[in-house]
């Protein structure tokens, strides 16, 4: 099923024309736009969040990546992000807390 782009009513995909509005499709048009729309991959955002974690927030990062580790048996990429993330994590709280120590005795 489709919407219409000018009244929202849900329409067959093979409908020329909205039954509630008149409006027209342009049905070459709905075939390129779906062909070149590409599936998000989720599991790769998620790495890319994980990642960010361990930069701005060690801790919750470090989290983020043990829970990624544990659920990793399937595939190695899932494991290298969640190294990384754990690597990163530890890297980034020990700057972290050297620039708070830096600042306290400023």
């Amino acid at each position: 099923m489709k919407y219409c782009t000018h009244c929202g009513n849900q329409v067959l995909d093979e409908a020329v024309l909205c039954p509630k509005c008149g409006c027209a499709f342009d049905t070459k048009k709905n075939i390129e736009n779906t062909e070149q729309q590409k599936p998000v991959d989720m599991k790769t955002s998620l790495g890319v969040v994980y990642i960010l974690n361990a930069i701005f927030l060690p801790l919750v990062g470090l989290i983020f990546g043990i829970i990624l580790l544990c659920q990793s048996n399937k595939t190695q990429k899932f494991k290298t992000i969640a190294i990384l993330t754990i690597v990163l994590s530890v890297i980034f709280a020990i700057i972290w807390c050297g620039v708070f120590i830096a600042l306290m005795l400023y």
